[in-house]
């Protein structure tokens, strides 16, 4: 049974084209799987997919809040394929995040990472990479030192940089991790970050940070007013705007209760 279940990962995932599939319909799953095997009747074939699904990787759901907001996995990479294809090959190497934390940095300067653009686009690729990969430690790693490139260019220009774009992938890494208040710490410093830049309005369908903090437990009403708190706090102190760390401490942490949010 065993053996089995790991052999019908491996149709999930030809199948779905993610190294984490999304939400299926498991009866219909079932059947196909019944027919890929075929010496699986779709009632053994549904025993099996349960035992997967389940058992062997509960990771599956805990990547819930990755699979709202990305691309699978060939999209990803044929996208950096078609931008960077140097970047693609160090990023498929087994010590991939160190040769891209060493050619980043060196290929991205703080001004021009600063902006929405291909540079932009290219380093959070190649984390999507990892992410889409499994592995969320290295992911971390690459994130946080865009997030800290951000920071840099801040210094250097004396503006504000929207940083809400390495955040909420590290907050899917720690969803991942399975530490639920770093994650949720990480899609409120998203919401700060996205309250700024909407000022005190985050219209829901057009960032990643309403979806994952009101689908999670955190009502629509609580959502707006953190967002209307963090710009208020903002336009009063402009120079702790520049980090949304700073402006979290400066609301309440009813956000970290455990009754807020369901981990």
């Amino acid at each position: 049974m065993r053996r089995r279940s790991q052999e019908v990962l491996q149709v999930v995932a030809r199948t779905t084209g993610l190294a984490f599939p999304p939400v299926i319909c498991v009866q219909q799953l079932s059947v196909t799987l019944s027919h890929e095997f075929g010496s699986l009747s779709p009632h053994s074939a549904f025993s099996v997919l349960r035992v997967v699904l389940f058992t062997l990787v509960p990771t599956l759901f805990a990547c819930r809040g990755l699979w709202f907001n990305s691309q699978p996995m060939n999209e990803v990479e044929n996208e950096l394929s078609t931008i960077s294809p140097d970047l693609l090959r160090l990023a498929q190497q087994r010590n991939s995040t160190a040769l891209l934390l060493d050619e980043l940095p060196r290929r991205f300067l703080p001004q021009v990472i600063a902006e929405v653009g291909p540079p932009q686009r290219t380093w959070e690729l190649t984390g999507l990479v990892h992410l889409h990969a499994g592995r969320p430690h290295e992911t971390l790693g690459i994130f946080s030192a865009l997030y800290q490139r951000m920071l840099v260019s801040q210094l250097l220009g004396d503006h504000r940089v929207h940083k809400g774009m390495p955040l909420v992938w590290m907050s899917d890494c720690f969803h991942q991790l399975g530490y639920p208040v770093h994650e949720k710490r990480y899609r409120l410093l998203t919401l700060c970050e996205d309250a700024i830049r909407g000022q005190g309005t985050i219209p829901p369908d057009s960032t990643g940070a309403y979806h994952r903090l009101v689908w999670a437990g955190l009502s629509d009403r609580e959502f707006r007013r953190y967002a209307a708190l963090f710009w208020e706090r903002a336009q009063a102190e402009p120079k702790e705007a520049m980090f949304p760390e700073a402006l979290l401490q400066r609301v309440d942490d009813d956000w970290g209760d455990r009754g807020t949010f369901r981990s």
